[in-house]
């Protein structure tokens, strides 16, 4: 039997927001005009034209009201579902660039999450950012000395009070938020807002075609990025600020400017089974930002073992656009921190020996028999011995009965144990369905759990598992038979 830990992840939303933009630049005044095809061309603009609509993207509800109400519009206010936070500006009834004469009605619509809104991380730091770039709202936390960057060069080292006094002066980060959030981009005869793109983890060694500071390292930021989603637009370099912290306070800031110039990245390397310094300089180096995340597991192996995304992965899902601006997440294996490993390892290995024909492991006083996480019964350690006790059929004799986890674990080939079974090993892409009969009795903890599965599948007709739990002294309290369903 070997102890093997894999899991599946999946990169996107649950790093915050995955980045689209790119770089480049392109903000003449010019008409929208035709492409070749005959589509217009998206034109990123400094504002919206006069006598129109404003855009409100970076605005507090307080400002955006009085931006209207200067023009001499009629404001009004609604909602509108986003993960925003809560009361923040997302978009005006009518829309950014509308033309409106003095007295015409404007709603501003701020956001609101409703019971089912899937909203993935938490915004309000880097608007509290923006906000504080824009001149809305208060400054954020800094460190006691704060090392400022554009374009990979440092423009200076300021102390945390004078960096929370704002002003850093023309072509610094919050210069580049500022103009960033007045733009608009239009296409055609539409005018759309930016929007707020937020990636964690190590920026890549290059973006933009700029380098990131030596300085830095490998350090992981947040990266806050005023871009636009449209493809078209990710030949420029849009208004982009990585902040860099220690325990919450921030120690250096990295902006790219618009006139950095622009570079797509290469295909996602592979490096699963790398190192974690070599699979991170390789994903760096690739263009992409690269996102640690340390999976406990009672048996670590070396190296990162799985990444998200993969290249295979993105051309898979990006049928219109195939490119990737987000993280690639490192998933590297960490020892335990709360579960008893030995203990554990002990009773599934017990309880195999035990189902091969050896002697009983150790039991609890009582032992709960769960069929597809629902209870079958419940039985004395003395009966727990028997392994005609483990036949889980409701009708015939214990000895006609194939509804034992014994005789599952019995079975030939190699079985594996960890905390959940292994869903990479499922045969040719399909997904595996164990019987489900309800949900699990109270008071089972996940962290004295073990799960036995075995090793490879031919189909999923071969697919099982056993959950096993044990008590404080290492012996089974519960054991859960899955099998495929009838």
């Amino acid at each position: 039997m070997s102890m093997r830990t894999r899991r599946a992840v999946t990169a996107g939303c649950a790093l915050l927001v995955v980045a689209l933009a790119g770089c480049g630049t392109d903000t003449s005044n010019s008409p929208a005009d035709g492409g070749a095809d005959g589509r217009a061309v998206p034109v990123v603009l400094p504002g919206t034209p006069d006598n129109a609509v404003p855009s409100v993207f970076g605005h507090t509800r307080g400002s955006a009201g009085l931006l209207l109400a200067e023009q001499g519009l009629d404001v009004r206010f609604g909602e509108q579902v986003s993960c925003a936070p809560a009361g923040r500006p997302v978009g005006t009834e009518p829309a950014a660039g509308t033309a409106v004469s003095p007295g015409d009605a404007v709603t501003v619509l701020l956001s609101y999450q409703a019971a089912t809104t899937d909203c993935a991380g938490d915004f309000r730091q880097p608007w509290l950012f923006v906000d504080f770039a824009t001149g809305r709202g208060p400054s954020p936390r800094f460190a006691d000395e704060v090392n400022l960057f554009v374009d990979g060069v440092r423009t200076a080292t300021v102390s945390g009070a004078d960096a929370a006094r704002g002003g850093w002066g023309e072509g610094s980060a919050l210069d580049i938020l500022r103009r960033g959030s007045e733009q608009v981009l239009r296409v055609g005869d539409t005018y759309r807002m930016p929007e707020l793109q937020v990636i964690a983890g190590t920026p890549p060694d290059t973006w933009c075609g700029v380098a990131r500071p030596q300085e830095l390292a490998d350090r992981e930021a947040l990266t806050l990025s005023v871009a636009f989603a449209e493809t078209a637009t990710k030949t420029r370099c849009p208004a982009r600020v990585a902040l860099y912290d220690t325990a919450g306070a921030i120690d250096a800031v990295v902006a790219w400017s618009e006139s950095a110039r622009g570079s797509r990245p290469e295909p996602v390397p592979d490096v699963v089974g790398l190192s974690l310094a070599q699979a991170r300089d390789d994903v760096t180096a690739a263009g992409y930002p690269s996102l640690l995340e340390e999976l406990e597991t009672c048996h670590p192996r070396r190296g990162v073992v799985e990444q998200a995304p993969t290249q295979r992965a993105v051309d898979e899902d990006g049928d219109d656009d195939p490119s990737w601006y987000g993280a690639v997440t490192l998933v590297v294996e960490v020892p335990h921190t709360v579960r008893d490993c030995d203990r554990l390892d002990a009773a599934a290995h017990g309880f195999l020996r035990f189902a091969r024909g050896g002697p009983p492991p150790a039991w609890a006083p009582e032992v709960q028999q769960l069929l597809g996480h629902a209870l079958w019964d419940t039985v004395a350690a003395s009966a727990a011995d028997d392994p005609a006790t483990w036949a889980l059929c409701s009708t015939g004799s214990p000895e006609d009965c194939a509804v034992s986890p014994l005789l599952v674990a019995a079975r030939d080939g190699e079985v594996e144990t960890d905390e959940f079974s292994d869903v990479t090993r499922f045969p040719d892409g399909e997904t595996c369905e164990l019987i489900d009969l309800g949900g699990l009795p109270s008071g089972l903890l996940v962290e004295r759990q073990i799960v036995l599965y075995p090793a490879e599948l031919q189909s999923c007709d071969d697919d099982w598992s056993i959950w096993l739990w044990i008590d404080e002294g290492g012996r089974i309290t519960t054991v859960n038979l899955l099998v495929p369903e009838a």
